[in-house]
């Protein structure tokens, strides 16, 4: 927009100058950095009316994205460049911005609230609370599709976030993720063979501040329930070394928010038995096997290829004499790390349920509409959902043979499973609700 100031010589012509100056106000879209021209040091800026100015390094800074300005320039409504006065040093703001331009920040991320939905937009976001940029204290806002599955590990807060984005008063909106590493530290621990406790493919284990288990495949022996019962002739330990992530949950405690941190494992532990007489546990072993057909039922569970129903497992179980009990049979096919209560939804939800030797797959029947959902019992797997596009036989079938991440990159693929989508593992509530989130979306 133009206008003539009156009583500004700025804006008339004299006998010896013909130019045309006039006061101009324009909203700026875009300001450059300062370079060295012929006619002295100047800056760029682009304005949200298309035009464009140079403007003198007097003025540059005294004004930001989004401000609404004025100053000198010629009569040059037809063309796309404000000739700026030379003799300009000044700028006056008639209209200041909300928005800072946007910037790069490095954001120390403390704990991340639940997923919330702005009820203007209907769009999900949620807030990083006490986050630090340049060690200042910040309210970080954080729209939802801004987490690509890439940095979906932020929702599970405490780390180094590196983002675009800009303030909006003293909330700092992200627009971008670049990176983000979350808070490690690494913890060794020791403990005694007979403090263990055995399983079919694994053995459990307690510290001062962790659960966890290891692997057969990481044991120097062959594991089994039997050991429970003269563990306590075990002689040696075993040196576990975890790198650990640090996390919070956040519970109210009258009118303050208080947050409870803990960590939790990230990758892989190492594990040493250095100080370990394996061939004594070896030979303890097989003087205390009592029951044959027993161990031969749990070596075809740790063989097993396809998948079966878990009612099928636990009848197996009871013809040979054992009742085994749910929390036995979570131990069969648990990895290490993961969360029960993502597990103990899924049976809520579930009317049948099949497992393999590393997965297990729900029947999910909601007013008709059957869905299946494909779990890997492991913190760093994530939970895939389908329809009913193929029989549960059919699918079975196809996913026994068939490697998670390829559905994830091939489209063809997806469509021939009745893929919808998945969630990965992370705090309960947050991976519940975009489970039902993802469930839903499949009905519309």
């Amino acid at each position: 927009m133009w206008k003539q100031t009156k009583g500004s010589t700025a804006g008339k012509a004299s006998p010896s100058h013909r130019k045309r100056y006039l006061l101009c106000k324009a909203r700026v879209a875009f300001v450059g950095v300062v370079k060295s021209y012929k006619q002295g040091r100047k800056f760029f800026v682009r304005f949200k009316n298309g035009k464009k100015a140079m403007l003198p390094e007097e003025v540059y800074g005294e004004f930001k994205i989004g401000d609404e300005i004025e100053f000198q320039a010629l009569d040059t409504t037809e063309k796309d460049w404000y000739q700026v006065d030379d003799t300009t040093k000044a700028v006056t703001i008639t209209e200041k911005s909300n928005f800072s331009r946007v910037e790069r920040a490095t954001i120390n991320v403390g704990y991340v609230s639940k997923i919330k939905t702005n009820a203007n937009t209907n769009s999900q976001f949620v807030y990083l609370p006490n986050s630090t940029i340049d060690g200042k204290v910040t309210n970080v806002y954080v729209p939802l599709k801004a987490i690509t599955d890439e940095h979906q590990e932020l929702l599970r807060g405490h780390g180094a976030l590196s983002a675009d984005g800009q303030y909006v008063g003293n909330v700092f909106h992200l627009l971008k993720i670049y990176h983000f590493e979350p808070i490690v530290k690494e913890n060794t621990a020791t403990v005694a063979l007979s403090e263990l406790k055995y399983n079919v493919l694994h053995v459990s284990y307690a510290t001062e501040n962790r659960y966890g288990v290891i692997l057969q495949a990481d044991l120097p022996f062959v594991t089994s329930p039997l050991f429970e019962h003269f563990k306590d002739k075990f002689v040696g330990e075993v040196e576990i070394t975890t790198l650990l992530r640090k996390e919070g949950r956040v519970k109210k405690k009258g009118d303050q928010f208080v947050e409870d941190i803990f960590w939790s494992s990230r990758g892989t532990p190492q594990y040493s038995f250095s100080e370990t007489s394996i061939d004594e546990i070896k030979k303890i072993h097989r003087r205390h096997i009592a029951d044959q057909e027993y161990e031969k039922l749990l070596d075809s569970i740790r063989k097993q290829k396809g998948f079966q129903s878990l009612d099928e497992v636990r009848k197996r179980f009871r013809e040979k004499g054992h009742e085994l009990s749910d929390e036995q049979l979570k131990e069969i096919f648990f990895h290490e790390g993961y969360n029960c209560e993502c597990y103990e939804v899924l049976e809520r939800l579930s009317v049948d349920t099949y497992v393999d030797h590393k997965s297990t797959v729900f029947i999910v029947n909601d007013n008709g509409i059957i869905h299946y959902i494909w779990e890997m019992p492991s913190r760093a797997a994530a939970t895939y959902v389908f329809e009913d596009k193929l029989s549960i036989d059919e699918l079975l079938s196809k996913l026994d043979r068939t490697r998670r991440m390829e559905i994830r990159q091939n489209k063809e693929l997806q469509e021939a499973l009745g893929f919808v989508g998945f969630v990965i593992h992370q705090e309960p509530a947050n991976w519940e609700f975009l489970l039902k989130k993802l469930l839903e979306s499949s009905v519309e």
